[in-house]
């Protein structure tokens, strides 16, 4: 199964993004067999996916794929081959989930970026962190609100009161870890 070479050129027509997810994918003309990727990559031209089982270049499927809240069908093929690695290009995707797809890439972008600068230390100050996480449409969580905050991966627990006699509770401002890269 050789590798293509055109996965350098459609690094440069569409910017791709780092991102957890799942693709389901049918092979066409369709055996009635699923298989199933783990997404590494998303861009508007296509996706990259780990699968355990390699399919041909040039095989052309029906994908299902679902990220975060996003989940939208399209016509892709096979276009590059590496290892367990499958770049497959979108061949139809509709107006609408064109539309769709580039507002989630937008929104995935933001909070990418501003994950970055976190990261990074460049944010100086509360009002700068607040302004950055707001910018990327992340908003703070309550202690005390019995909002589910996340922990380690698979693991999620809500912060309750110590007790639900107390008359006065004061909310206290948390920052919660958010991993958008899956």
């Amino acid at each position: 199964m050789p590798a293509s070479t055109s996965e350098d050129d459609d690094r440069r027509r569409h910017r791709r993004v780092f991102c957890g997810g799942e693709a389901r994918i049918a092979l066409l003309p369709s055996d009635g067999a699923l298989y199933f990727g783990r997404l590494r990559d998303l861009s508007m031209g296509g996706i990259c996916v780990d699968m355990p089982c390699p399919l041909d270049v040039g095989v052309r499927a029906e994908l299902i794929v679902r990220i975060q809240g996003l989940s939208f069908r399209t016509l892709g093929q096979v276009k590059t081959l590496e290892r367990s690695r499958t770049g497959m290009e979108f061949v139809h995707l509709t107006a609408l989930g064109k539309q769709m797809l580039e507002e989630f890439l937008e929104s995935l972008q933001e909070k990418q970026k501003a994950i970055g600068r976190l990261r990074s230390g460049r944010v100086r100050g509360e009002a700068e962190l607040t302004r950055e996480l707001k910018s990327a449409g992340i908003g703070p969580a309550v202690l005390g609100s019995g909002i589910p905050l996340i922990g380690s991966p698979g693991k999620s627990e809500a912060v309750e009161p110590a007790s639900r006699q107390e008359s006065v509770i004061e909310p206290v401002e948390a920052l919660v870890r958010i991993d958008v890269f899956g």
